[in-house]
């Protein structure tokens, strides 16, 4: 598991409940996620707005 990163989303949650033995699927853990608020914080972008040309 990664260490050092604070966003946590289904698949992260997940894979943590299963290096602690706890049986439960994908789904499972994004149902009880949105049910508890929980939210997955998406990581930014490095970059700003992309460049514009002429042509575009």
């Amino acid at each position: 598991m990664r260490e050092n990163s604070r966003c946590y989303g289904s698949r992260r949650v997940l894979e943590a409940l299963k290096e602690q033995g706890v049986k439960v699927g994908r789904h499972r853990v994004r149902r009880l996620m949105q049910e508890q608020d929980w939210r997955a914080i998406q990581p930014r972008s490095r970059f700003g707005d992309p460049i514009r040309t002429q042509n575009d």
